[in-house]
């Protein structure tokens, strides 16, 4: 397997070192260390898997926090084989220390000496510069990008169905109005029709009071409305005599629902009417107040 880095470390810088591995993973590198890769081999196949590794990686990276820890056996080793190979020419790449503070850059191996360092707690900021390409870089920015989009598309696709969820309540809600809106209108409707009924009603009620301004009966009220069936035979209307002044108008209202004074009865300065029925009596009521002339029907029919 070809790897961009390979880390090498001393087992008490373990730790240090898994974060800079995560940290190179993250950036897109392929990243080899021991502790990751080797944990559970023998001696023998540990050093040709090292060997292995050195040869298909591009870079190398020493952490330690001691000179101590970078001269010890396998991590000399492994630094070691890397430098003689870039000073013999046979490979290129970089060799790189991420040291503590603790250590004294003058104290480093001479192979070492030269090479580009960083400090612990501020290599992230420069080092992917020295283990990247152009080509490297690029790509690896692309990754992110295309990360990017893919969060991004997820966030729209989510947001779409937020927008399509509330076209749907919206709809739902203009249905209701609507739904609202006509049962408005009908109750509107039949308010009016309740209203007119109530106004008729109120104008039938005037006609049928007794001398004591109650209504006689509801009887009476159903002769006048013409729905009593037992009432339908014709029906005695009581005009009270008005000045002569008024007689035109009397006249006049007789002749058009066909009557004429000649039919009637005089008795006490009042004239007795026969009509055919009660809805006609009623008309002929209604229509001879219009003109101020008193009349109403004959109670003890």
């Amino acid at each position: 397997m070809k790897y961009d880095v390979f880390i090498s470390s001393k087992s008490e810088d373990y730790g240090l070192a898994e974060k800079v591995y995560d940290f190179l993973i993250e950036s897109g590198l392929d990243v080899f260390l021991a502790s990751r890769e080797l944990d559970r081999l023998g001696e023998s196949e540990y050093s040709l898997a090292i060997d292995d590794a050195i040869d298909n990686t591009t870079h190398m990276i020493v952490v330690a926090t001691s000179v101590e820890n970078i001269n010890s056996k396998w991590v000399k080793y492994e630094w070691n084989t890397f430098s003689n190979d870039l000073k013999s020419g046979y490979r290129t790449g970089n060799l790189i220390t991420i040291l503590s503070h603790d250590i004294e850059l003058r104290k480093l191996p001479a192979s070492l000496r030269h090479q580009q360092s960083f400090w612990l707690d501020t290599y992230k900021q420069h080092i992917l510069s020295y283990l990247k390409d152009d080509n490297s870089l690029l790509t690896a920015k692309l990754k992110e990008a295309q990360k990017e989009i893919k969060r991004l598309e997820g966030i729209i696709k989510i947001k779409d169905d937020e927008i399509m969820e509330a076209q749907d309540d919206k709809k739902r809600l203009m249905s209701i109005i609507t739904s609202k809106n006509d049962e408005i209108k009908k109750l509107k409707k039949s308010l009016q029709d309740a209203t007119t009924k109530i106004k008729e009603l109120t104008e039938v009620k005037k006609t049928i009071k007794s001398p004591t301004g109650q209504i006689s009966s509801t009887a009476n009220l159903l002769d006048v409305l013409g729905i009593n069936p037992k009432k339908s035979k014709e029906v005695i209307v009581l005009i009270k005599k008005n000045s002569v002044s008024a007689m035109n108008d009397l006249s006049y209202v007789l002749t058009n629902n066909s009557l004429s004074l000649s039919n009637a009865q005089i008795s006490s300065g009042v004239w007795r009417m026969k009509v055919k029925d009660r809805a006609a009596a009623q008309k002929l009521i209604t229509e001879l107040r219009q003109y101020h002339i008193r009349a109403e029907v004959e109670l003890n029919q």
